[in-house]
């Protein structure tokens, strides 16, 4: 019983393998039929390869492979006894996966990550607010623009007491008054910082650029810095310091 039992599960054996090494004749018989198209440029190019569908990776490892090697591969001494040693080295995510090192992965649990200390913790948040006071105040104008807010003086009585309907042209008039009172600080002020950002920016460097796109270049400073009448006025000067040293340049 022992002798034809045996013999029985040999031929088995022989007939997966030559059943095993047919599929893998068709597949690759199959696979030679796809070829990949011609990518051709400034077109989309979305052919897939479908070669997960038709590999012969795993046929051929259970037919080379020795039998010690699949169903016992933690008795394995040396990786030059693994048959297929790099079967499982496609990194993919429809491809297949060693099933010890599945089972690996159900059981065993994942090391623990080390989380930082509060000491560590404590020591970033103070070295972060020692980084905020160091940086200037002032950094350009180029950062997030700030919100419009209307300085007005809020005392005690214009905190508390009602503000009808009627007292809101009075109130537009003090406004406007302030605003054209004001009204040659803020075009010193937004002149002075236009400039400041216009050579803080190397917007000044336009002999570096393409003679072609010069012309764009200046348009885009008109069209992107020119926002206030003070700014306006240091960018037109900005821009007709340039022209006047490239004509300089070119006599």
């Amino acid at each position: 019983m022992t002798i034809g039992s045996e013999d029985g599960q040999k031929r088995q054996k022989e007939f997966f393998k030559a059943e095993l090494t047919r599929l893998q004749r068709s597949l690759k018989d199959e696979s030679s039929k796809i070829t990949k198209p011609k990518h051709r440029e400034h077109y989309p190019f979305v052919w897939t390869s479908l070669e997960p569908y038709y590999n012969t990776y795993v046929a051929r490892f259970l037919i080379d492979a020795q039998e010690e090697a699949i169903y016992h591969p933690i008795t394995r001494k040396t990786p030059a006894e693994d048959p297929q040693p790099g079967y499982v080295s496609r990194n993919t995510a429809i491809g297949l996966c060693d099933p010890w090192t599945d089972l690996r992965m159900d059981r065993e649990l994942l090391p623990r990550l080390e989380t930082p200390s509060k000491k560590s913790r404590a020591k970033g948040q103070q070295n972060a607010k020692k980084g905020k006071k160091e940086k200037p105040p002032k950094q350009g104008s180029t950062r997030l623009p700030k919100f419009p807010v209307v300085e007005f003086s809020s005392g005690k009585e214009n905190a508390t007491k009602c503000f009808p309907y009627s007292e809101v042209p009075k109130f537009r008039q003090e406004v406007m008054g302030r605003y054209k009172h004001d009204a040659p600080k803020k075009v010193n002020a937004d002149y002075s910082r236009t400039k400041d950002d216009f050579y803080r920016m190397d917007l000044d460097r336009l002999d570096e650029v393409h003679p072609i796109n010069r012309r764009h270049m200046r348009k885009a400073y008109f069209a992107y810095l020119q926002n206030t009448p003070g700014s306006k006025k240091a960018i037109k000067e900005c821009v007709k310091d340039l022209n006047g040293e490239q004509e300089q340049e070119v006599h």
